[in-house]
């Protein structure tokens, strides 16, 4: 129950099973604050953020899902009335807030700003803790280092490989790759179906190569030739794995299949969690892997992806998770799950996505 509206994206919520109360903030926004020590200035529509809040929330029973807490002890988080939506797309689409750091409530801002509601209007200003963060942000990442790309859209996936503990190789999950790849597969059979003797690939050369744990051929790209001892390191690319062959256990590919095994696009693709730092101490290089692999197990192989900012590297940057996380039960990320192990941290430079 909110107990007691302190600001429009801040209250004392009382929880009755354990009897006491929390402080608590909305997460992903950044409502106008009220004077809280003399010479202060009150951001414009601090009041009616406030005034907002409490005619919605005021000694109502809500739903709270907490995600982290601050040095202050605040815990912030979501906060839903019950059987409605996350309050704060109704602050903001009120123009009672600005977006710190969020997906769906980005659209209801844009909503308010086009329709000039209260602090996009002229006799509004977007409030002056959100403007120190973005100076703030700005900085931390280099100005233009990361660039968002929200527009782009949830694609079905499912985990071919962890490259990494920040980064894993993912196939995409449609109908047109799925055939892409059926006609690929029935290619490179017959391209290995006859015998080939002293062939030696070159390195960067695309190849059919044996994976030895099952014993199928698949493309692979040649990285390294070692002639000494006649073995090359190769890399699958239609699951992301590398392995070390023997030449004898890779094959030419045939020019009169070229167009199709070498002109097909990669099956897979790189995927880094987005949110999380690169470095993971190599302790917890192993507890990230199995977090990962089991996060796909629990969502029985079907994952989405969707890729939310690149940076000055061009590296593309996703959030992977067991179902669209605008879909009415969303459920966690593969980021959400490494940080809360405890094996990663977040990168404080994407608080500007």
């Amino acid at each position: 129950v909110v107990d007691v509206v302190l600001g429009g994206g801040s209250f004392r919520v009382y929880i009755p099973k354990e009897h006491f109360q929390i402080p608590f903030k909305l997460a992903g926004i950044v409502a106008p604050s009220s004077a809280m020590h003399p010479g202060e200035i009150a951001d414009p529509f601090a009041t009616e953020s406030k005034d907002f809040s409490i005619l919605h929330l005021q000694q109502r029973e809500v739903e709270i899902q907490v995600d982290t807490s601050d040095r202050a002890g605040n815990f912030i988080g979501n906060l839903n009335l019950v059987g409605s939506s996350n309050f704060a797309v109704k602050l903001v689409e009120a123009g009672l807030a600005t977006v710190a750091n969020a997906d769906k409530i980005a659209a209801a801002e844009r909503s308010a700003k086009a329709a000039q509601l209260n602090i996009w209007s002229a006799e509004g200003r977007v409030p002056a803790r959100q403007s120190r963060f973005d100076v703030q942000n700005a900085a931390a990442s280099g100005g233009d280092a990361i660039q968002p790309t929200m527009e782009e859209g949830w694609v079905p996936v499912v985990l071919a490989d962890v490259a990494d503990s920040t980064t894993v190789y993912l196939q995409r999950n449609t109908p047109e790759a799925l055939e892409a790849m059926e006609l690929v597969n029935a290619s490179i059979q017959q391209a290995v179906s006859g015998t080939t003797t002293g062939f030696v690939p070159s390195k960067g050369e695309l190849v059919c190569a044996l994976f030895r744990d099952d014993g199928s051929w698949n493309r692979a790209k040649v990285l390294s030739v070692h002639k000494t001892d006649g073995t090359v390191e190769v890399s699958y690319i239609d699951f992301g794995t590398t392995a070390e062959l023997k030449t004898r256990d890779v094959r030419p590919i045939p020019t009169e299949l070229a167009s199709i095994l070498k002109d097909t696009p990669a099956g897979a693709f790189s995927a880094k969690l987005a949110f999380v730092k690169d470095k993971v101490y190599d302790e917890y290089a192993d507890i990230s892997s199995d977090a990962l692999f089991a996060f796909a197990e629990t969502c029985h192989g079907a994952l989405f992806a969707r890729r939310v900012y690149t940076n000055q590297a061009k590296q593309s940057f996703y959030l992977i998770a067991g179902s669209p996380l605008s879909s009415p039960a969303p459920r966690s990320t593969m980021s959400d799950t490494i940080l809360c192990s405890g094996v990663a941290q977040f990168d404080k430079n994407t608080l500007s996505v």
